[in-house]
């Protein structure tokens, strides 16, 4: 994994635009939305299960982490991602420039974590997500000693009218269809069926927008052809000779 420990004014300056980042400016891709999915999360093993830690000895190694819904590589749009840490730890404020987008450490108990996560076009804003380290099974739920506790989320994450060169880098990291690859925490089976019923419902609402961006497109493409015909139209009418009415006489 390589990654950086950075501090918050570093912090600051690397979100501003870099002397060989690609320009802010340039064509975009006008009436054009994208979106890519991002699963982030913990995972954690107990170090000691069948037993209580030494004392000052950490509990648990676990890591969190960034990636795709099914596992595919974010990385053709995310540059960088900093994981920030509880101020315990030694350089909380860590950057990872290559995937995987993780990081690994040991500690006894569970906080809040902060991800910020940069992308390739320093035109686009970074995003932060906040995802609690969660180092104990859920309560008065059997859970084997060997079986790491994993807390996962998803978010979808909006391109409008990205820059060309973006939306190229966008479209190369293709997301595979089906449902995400994710463990939450811990659901109940009505939550687990209330889940499932809103991922139908945006299915829905993806098919519909698509449909939606697809007439439109249809339809600029026959009033563009429709203007076409027009302009032909009145060219060949201005090239006939004019219409010379007949003497009448009474």
């Amino acid at each position: 994994v390589q990654y950086s420990q950075i501090g918050w004014s570093e912090l600051f300056r690397m979100q501003q635009p870099q002397g060989h980042a690609p320009p802010l400016s340039g064509p975009r891709k006008l009436n054009t939305i994208v979106e890519r999915g991002i699963v982030y999360g913990t995972e954690s093993i107990a170090l000691y299960p069948k037993q209580t830690p030494p004392e000052g000895a950490p509990s648990h190694r676990w890591k969190v982490y960034v990636r795709g819904p099914r596992h595919e590589d974010i990385s053709p749009f995310v540059k960088r991602v900093v994981f920030h840490l509880h101020s315990s730890f030694t350089n909380p404020h860590r950057a990872v420039d290559a995937p995987p987008f993780e990081i690994t450490e040991q500690g006894w108990g569970e906080f809040d974590i902060i991800i910020s996560i940069h992308f390739k076009d320093p035109g686009e804003k970074p995003i932060d997500v906040s995802h609690t380290l969660r180092l104990f099974p859920p309560e008065g739920v059997a859970w084997p000693d060997n079986k790491p506790v994993v807390s996962e989320n998803i978010d979808q994450i909006v391109f409008n009218d990205p820059n060309e060169w973006f939306f190229n880098d966008l479209m190369t990291a293709k997301q595979e269809d089906g449902p995400p690859l994710i463990q939450p925490y811990y659901i109940s089976a009505a939550q687990a069926e209330e889940d499932a019923h809103l991922e139908r419902i945006l299915i829905a609402q993806k098919k519909i927008r698509d449909e939606i961006w697809r007439l439109k497109e249809k339809y600029e493409q026959t009033a563009t052809k429709a203007a076409q015909v027009r302009r032909m139209i009145d060219y060949q009418e201005a090239a006939l000779p004019p219409v010379i009415a007949a003497n009448s006489t009474s």
